[in-house]
């Protein structure tokens, strides 16, 4: 799976508006890294990525919903859902999980920072 980029840019929106941006790795090196240390159990509150823990929430639910054929191919599980479903489950399903990255972010004791307006 493959997230398409003006769904990628969506859900890292629904990150920064929780004022949670500043946790996300600054690039996609820094957030393989990140998931190495998660698949090591070398991970840490400093390796969190919440972008990262978002997206593999997504797949997760895009294969239990949808099923394995999401791993052959460059499917978006975003686009996906919509042609499969519509518009509102696709906004629903990103604010679900960036609403529980949230709370793990509070249970891990990482702080949000809210960007000024």
């Amino acid at each position: 799976m493959k997230f398409c980029q003006p769904h990628w840019n969506e859900l890292r929106k629904a990150i920064d508006n929780k004022g949670l941006g500043h946790l996300v790795a600054s690039s996609g090196e820094a957030a393989m890294e990140r998931v190495i240390a998660e698949v090591k159990g070398e991970d840490t509150t400093a390796t969190y990525d919440p972008l990262m823990s978002a997206h593999w929430m997504i797949c997760g639910q895009a294969l239990e919903n949808g099923g394995l054929y999401l791993l052959n191919g460059d499917y978006c599980p975003l686009c996906e859902l919509e042609k499969h479903s519509n518009r509102e489950m696709v906004i629903n399903w990103i604010e679900g999980c960036t609403n529980q990255v949230f709370e793990d972010c509070l249970a891990k004791g990482l702080k949000p920072i809210q960007r000024e307006q």
